[in-house]
């Protein structure tokens, strides 16, 4: 289970190939994570929300104005919806599925680990540190 940590990673499909290799095969896989809206005047709405007013409420409740200019920025760049499932490390899942939440703020995905084990390219870290 991962929630709203997805968009701060580098490499998001290697990610997935990672949580893919040491996940048991049969083993479910959810994420949460914020994205991007595709309801026209609710998108519009909430982007200016994201963009103006979160900053300024954000910033004087914590001190912290760049935390809350930072979130829709990475929210915006996430590969939301259909490209997040296309991911290289999604092919490691069967039936991978998302679902909007919160009129598409959100996204809940689904996948269940291929009962065949991927083929690791390399060797695991913790084997090369024993």
């Amino acid at each position: 289970t991962r929630a709203f940590g997805s968009r701060n990673v580098d490499d998001v499909g290697g990610c997935l190939k990672d949580i893919g290799r040491v996940l048991r095969p049969g083993g479910r896989l959810v994420v949460i994570e914020f994205g991007q809206s595709k309801l026209p005047v609710f998108s519009t709405l909430f982007q200016w929300y994201s963009d103006t007013l979160m900053p300024r409420i954000g910033g004087a409740i914590t001190g912290n104005r760049a935390a809350y200019e930072y979130l829709p920025r990475t929210s915006r760049a996430f590969p939301c919806r259909e490209t997040f499932t296309e991911l290289r490390g999604a092919n490691d899942f069967d039936e991978v599925s998302f679902r909007p939440l919160f009129g598409g703020i959100a996204y809940l995905y689904r996948g269940t680990r291929s009962q065949v084990a991927p083929r690791s390219t390399k060797e695991s870290p913790i084997a090369e540190a024993r």
